[in-house]
């Protein structure tokens, strides 16, 4: 099993944007992940990154020092995949087969739809640090939306570390508008739709 948080150890992280419209995903060992959030993290004089929390002048520093010190891809990857989950749910409850199908199924269909086109986003990352496929036997720092999404798949999940705090960087970058080069950006909104169409029989 790969656990997050351990320095010689791959290790995975997720956050999302408000409602889920972006998810951030990512991953590398354990030591590059703490050393890339110390380089970040020191200039601008802080000790923990929660972008909603920060003042705009250093939610902008936070990306620039991710801009400036873009990691090796075959040290620390960064994955941005677009979902627009409230425009799913939206989707969902037009589309659903009976005006009585529980509200919880549909979020259910949602959230097994996006990780099935999140997983095959990025398999290829995963590849490069030796993880296997079997998200069953992974855990992924995560909380929140973003922790009850990736449950579906049978994955565990931990407390959030420093991965996690890169991810709700990334994350917020992307809800900002401001593009980072390490970041790999995936437009996953019509996979989605099309996922959960299927899912109820459309």
């Amino acid at each position: 099993m790969q656990l997050g948080g351990k320095a010689g150890e791959p290790t995975i992280a997720a956050d999302a944007t408000l409602n889920a419209k972006f998810v951030a995903l990512v991953t590398g060992y354990g030591s590059d992940i703490e050393r890339l959030h110390r380089e970040i993290c020191k200039p601008l004089g802080l000790k923990r990154i929660h972008m909603r929390e920060l003042p705009r002048k250093l939610q902008e520093g936070v990306l620039r020092q991710l801009d400036c010190l873009s990691p090796s891809p075959a040290t620390v990857q960064s994955h941005c995949l677009e979902i627009d989950f409230g425009s799913q749910r939206d989707i969902a409850e037009k589309e659903r087969p009976t005006a009585y199908y529980p509200k919880r199924k549909l979020l259910e269909v949602i959230n097994r739809s996006a990780m099935e086109e999140i997983k095959r986003a990025v398999e290829s990352s995963f590849e490069i640090f030796g993880l296997t496929r079997n998200w069953s036997m992974l855990t992924i720092e995560a909380d929140g939306d973003t922790e009850r999404m990736i449950l579906t798949t049978g994955t565990k999940t931990t407390t959030p570390g420093v991965a996690h705090q890169l991810a709700d960087a990334v994350a917020w970058s992307n809800q900002a508008h401001i593009r980072v080069k390490c970041v790999s950006h995936h437009d996953l909104v019509a996979d989605v739709t099309g996922r959960v169409r299927r899912r109820l029989g459309r």
